[in-house]
């Protein structure tokens, strides 16, 4: 297990390796998670001792246009090499992670890389 999490933190920006359905899900679940942490931290603040920094440090992240914005592309370049990588296993052509800017549509792609299998490979 801690083979595969070294081998898809090593080759996260890959867009040509092959993703099961189990990686692209964990993969998924990661970028939602790290997509929306600065939105989590900013609601979960609470404690009186940290708020004050905290604070500080996401009113720079927000404020800054292009720090944000380059957080923005990176999630989403992540994002799409993560789609690719699924339709590489599953024997598809990457064109199709285009689908992934088309609202609803992008939810019907995911839901088929969800449920879809792999291709057998012959070894």
């Amino acid at each position: 297990m801690i083979k595969c999490i070294k081998h898809r933190l090593i080759h996260i920006f890959s867009f040509s390796e092959n993703a099961g359905r189990l990686d692209f899900f964990l993969t998924l679940v990661g970028l939602i998670f790290v997509g929306n942490s600065p939105f989590i931290l900013h609601l979960s603040l609470t404690d009186e001792r940290y708020i004050h920094i905290v604070e500080k440090l996401i009113n720079l992240f927000f404020k800054s246009a292009y720090l944000f914005g380059a957080y923005i592309i990176l999630v989403l370049i992540l994002h799409f090499a993560n789609i690719c990588r699924r339709l590489n296993d599953m024997g598809k052509n990457n064109g199709y992670a285009l689908i992934l800017f088309i609202p609803l549509v992008d939810l019907i792609l995911l839901l088929v890389l969800l449920l879809t299998p792999g291709e057998k490979k012959n070894q």
